[in-house]
This record gives structure tokens, C-alpha cells and sequence, in this order.
């Protein structure tokens, strides 16, 4: 059974960011005149993260909508907490009815979002003790040029040049995996002319056309599982295949 999100009298209003002015974080709240004025309460809260050069947004039911600056987590606004009814209703009003059903369903769903002018996020909602939370981190809007990377030239010219094998990109959550595989994918296809393909479970930075090809598939939108993409990739003959690293005990299969 699939549950309905709260009501919408429930809905939250954002206030003036009084607390993230106090700290400093917050140098102007014009983006929040600047937005229309029936946006959307997480909408708004993005916005303003962004402005304040956040790199990730909570929003947890029972605390304060918390940004974080620098590695540490600060109250954004000086809303009260949000009550588990008010978290239902503004996280149900950013998902699609696909998404809010694996959220009902699984008791958590993972997902990119795009909020027009402002950013792309990857999105993580999901149930716990005290209700409905959901976590954005902000993704780069652009491809990082390989020397920004900051790994050793000679490792990554030896990615760049080999013609076959396998290479795995690891790391800690924020250490910017997504980041390193988007640029490699980028210049192996606009440096290299390599058609490249990808399996990811939430296409979180879009490529556009190129020298080369880069095509994207999101499972299970575009294929069924991982394995049944990664099969078709190697039968309409692409020269690099990037799966996504969160993805690790499917691609085992």
C-alpha cells in the first residue's frame, strides 16, 4: 500500500535566514525575492544554501533545516524544526509519483534534481525513527578540467591511454568520485574520440555533445538492471564502459 504525502496546510514557510546572518554565512537573502513566490519550501532552502556556498542540504523531521559550510552543519533559517507532517509534505512535493512509490515502498529512494537557475543535486530521501528526511549534496554544474583532479599525472595519463582492462574509482562519500568519472568520461570522449557509455543508477551530471560520444543510462529507467546495461553497452560496441560506484553489489551479479 502506497500512503499519500501529508496535507498541504501543513506546509512550512521559509523565514528571513536570520541565523546563517548571524554567523556570517549569508551575505545577501535577495535570492529569495529573486525566486517566485509560490516556489516550493526546499526549493527556496536550496536557493539559499547555494547562496551561502553550502555543499549539502538536511532537511530531518523534528530539527532545523541545516546547511553545510565548510564541513560544519548550520542551522539556514530560523524556522522552527520541521514536524514529521510538514518533512512529508515538502519532500513529497520535489518527487515524481515513480519516486515517491520506491520511497513508500523501500523506505528510501536516491535521485538527481534539478532546480532551474540555481543547481543540480543529488537527492537521498529516506525513512527513519522520527519520520521522513532527505539530503542534498550540490553537484559541479560544469566538468572539472583533469589538472583540478588533483591526482598524479602519471596515473592518470595511464588511465587516459590504456586500451582495455579495468580501473576502479574509490573513495569515502564527498571524496569526489562522481566528479573524477565524469571528467575522465569527458575527455575520453572529446580528447580521445571513444564512444563511452555508462550504467548508473541516478545520472547525476549530464554531458553534452562532443568530438566524441558519451551516452547515459539510468537503471532501471533506461535498462532493467545493471548487468542487462552493461551487456548491451559491450554489444553496440562502446570503447569505455563507466559504472556507477554506489553500485557495487549489482554489478557484481
Amino acid at each position: 500500500v502506497v500512503s499519500s504525502p501529508a496535507p498541504a496546510s501543513v506546509r512550512p514557510t521559509v523565514s528571513a535566514p536570520q541565523h546563517a546572518l548571524a554567523m556570517g554565512l549569508l551575505p545577501t537573502a535577495a535570492i529569495i525575492s529573486a525566486l517566485p513566490s509560490d516556489s516550493r519550501y526546499l526549493d527556496q532552502l536550496l536557493a539559499l544554501a547555494i547562496e551561502t556556498g553550502a555543499s549539502d542540504l538536511h532537511a530531518h523531521s523534528g530539527s532545523p533545516v541545516l546547511a553545510r559550510v565548510d564541513g560544519a552543519l548550520w542551522p539556514l533559517t530560523a524556522d522552527a524544526p520541521l514536524t514529521p507532517p510538514a518533512a512529508e509534505q515538502v519532500i513529497a512535493e520535489i518527487m515524481t509519483d515513480a519516486q515517491w512509490d520506491e520511497l513508500q515502498l523501500g523506505g528510501e529512494v536516491r535521485f538527481a534534481y534539478e532546480l532551474s537557475g540555481v543547481g543540480r543535486f543529488r537527492a537521498h530521501a529516506y525513512r527513519q525513527a522520527h519520520g521522513l528526511d532527505v539530503v542534498f549534496r550540490a553537484l559541479p554544474m560544469h566538468i572539472v578540467d583533469p589538472k583540478d583532479l588533483s591526482l598524479p599525472a602519471r596515473m592518470l595519463r595511464h588511465v587516459l591511454e590504456t586500451r582495455s582492462g579495468l580501473f576502479i574509482v574509490s573513495g569515502p562519500p564527498g571524496s569526489g568520485k562522481t566528479t573524477t568519472l565524469a571528467t575522465l568520461a569527458h575527455v575520453l570522449a572529446n580528447e580521445h574520440n571513444l564512444y563511452v557509455a555508462t550504467a548508473e543508477s541516478t545520472i547525476e551530471i549530464l554531458h553534452g555533445p562532443g568530438l566524441g560520444l558519451i551516452e547515459q543510462r539510468e537503471i532501471p529507467l533506461h535498462a532493467h538492471n545493471f548487468a542487462e546495461c552493461i551487456e548491451q553497452s559491450v554489444n553496440i560496441g562502446a570503447d569505455v564502459i563507466m559504472v556507477d560506484p554506489r553500485e557495487t553489489a549489482s554489478t557484481k551479479k
